[in-house]
């Protein structure tokens, strides 16, 4: 009978020890090194499971950025902020969420930057009743049209002749 509590004692701890061993991994797939920076962009190995768009942070300063140009073996990053501050070899976290910024009626009158940090020296609200959109969406349809059926003359025979106008639209071709 102590035979089996000594084995599933060893068996859970067993299970333990190998679940946070495994949580660990799990974690640094998601991170990479700078190979090198310069103008704003950095070059990051290691960042295999990113997605286009994904927003990153550079561990030692705090600085986010975003990935853009997705290779096999590398990643360019876009900083926002200043790149003097990110050093080679400076390790790189994603966040597993695209660009995306608060949006909400708690923002009127207040001084944001374009990743939604208050600048204004006020304080920052709790209760962000605002909505999360994504930065980068698809824009709206072109709204349909009447299509262009009289002419404007303007009466000089050139620019009529060179410049086709139709009443409210750009031109007509």
């Amino acid at each position: 009978m102590k035979e089996q509590t000594l084995s599933s004692v060893v068996n859970s701890s067993f299970k333990k020890v190998i679940k946070t061993s495994l949580e660990k991994f799990s974690s640094y797939s998601y991170r990479g090194r700078v190979i090198t920076i310069g103008d704003g962009i950095a070059t990051v190995a290691g960042l295999y499971k990113i997605q286009s768009g994904e927003m990153v942070e550079f561990i030692p300063s705090g600085i986010k950025g975003m990935a853009l140009n997705l290779d096999k073996e590398k990643v360019g990053v876009v900083v926002f902020g200043n790149d003097r501050e990110i050093k080679e070899n400076d390790v790189v976290k994603c966040t597993g969420k695209l660009l995306s910024v608060q949006v909400g009626k708690y923002l009127l009158s207040r001084t944001v930057d374009p990743l939604g940090t208050f600048l204004d020296g006020l304080e920052v609200p709790t209760n962000n009743e605002g909505v999360t959109k994504h930065i980068d969406i698809k824009a709206p349809g072109i709204t349909a049209r009447q299509s262009v059926y009289e002419p404007v003359i303007t009466g000089l025979k050139c620019i009529d002749a060179l410049v086709p106008i139709g009443r409210g639209q750009l031109a007509l071709f």
